[in-house]
């Protein structure tokens, strides 16, 4: 079905995106928004931050700052997200990781093979190597199809 300047229809379908895909989809981006809470002491808590991914486990480098506090120190739960959504707004993705976020050790980070790529974009020091444990490993995927006619929709 045409449109009456000849553009084909189309609609737009919202879809999960299996784990191995948002795995993929992660491993394409530099740089996601980690997300914590204070649970009522403070409103949430979003940064961008620039990353490495080491199996399924986020990695982003931190200074001791809000961020640090509240998901390390205070062992809340935290979200880290990467999108990407065409300049149309007709195609999108979204990769949420749920879990706890966990301080890694010197010796440990120094085994790990893509910690050395992990350079912060934001200036100043940011000696500490924090890990995000997924609990889940979530995505969803905005696209779009073909109208069918007689639908009612259009």
């Amino acid at each position: 079905m045409m449109s009456d300047d000849g553009i084909p229809l189309m609609d737009l379908v919202l879809e999960e995106i299996a784990r191995d895909e948002c795995l993929r989809l992660l491993r394409s981006q530099a740089i996601g928004r980690l997300a914590v809470a204070d649970h009522g002491y403070y409103p949430p808590h979003i940064v961008p931050v620039n990353f490495v991914l080491e199996e399924d486990n986020v990695l982003f480098r931190s200074d001791a700052g809000v961020k640090f506090k509240l998901s390390i120190l205070a062992e809340h739960s935290v979200s880290f997200e990467v999108d990407e959504i065409d300049q149309g707004g007709h195609m999108a993705w979204s990769v949420v990781v749920q879990g706890r976020a966990e301080l890694v050790g010197e010796d440990e980070a120094e085994a790990l093979e893509h910690v050395a790529w992990l350079h912060p974009l934001a200036p100043g020091d940011r000696p500490q190597l924090v890990r995000v444990v997924p609990y889940t490993i979530t995505g969803r995927r905005l696209r779009p199809v073909p109208h069918v006619a007689g639908d009612g929709s259009h």
